[in-house]
């Protein structure tokens, strides 16, 4: 029970200081609902990136939030119904290859 409680204690953590949780000028309890809901489900998506960073050796230095900001400066072309891929950096491409990402060059809408 020790074990449980601090797991969920350290979840409870990681919402309200990494993911905001704590909301701030809600003014009706549906607002406020909408944003439990996805702080929490924000939550689980940052602890599933930590858990897979910490499986891979030549990922396991990297922070949850630094590997998420380098995916986020994945860029695409917009020519018409078709998006291209930029080149992505070289973190994110380690990122990519070490979790084995499937990203298309090429997506036709």
């Amino acid at each position: 029970l020790y074990y449980m409680r601090q797991s969920i204690e350290q979840t409870f953590d990681l919402a309200k200081n990494d993911v905001d949780l704590v909301p701030l000028r809600m003014h009706t309890e549906e607002t406020f609902r909408g944003h439990l809901l996805l702080c929490f489900m924000s939550t689980v998506a940052l602890m599933t990136v930590k858990r897979c960073l910490a499986t891979r050796k030549k990922l396991k230095s990297m922070c949850a939030k630094m590997a998420l900001r380098d995916m986020r400066f994945i860029k695409c072309d917009v020519f018409g119904r078709t998006l291209v891929m930029t080149e992505a950096s070289k973190s994110a491409n380690l990122i990519i290859n070490e979790l084995k990402l499937n990203l298309p060059d090429v997506v036709n809408l």
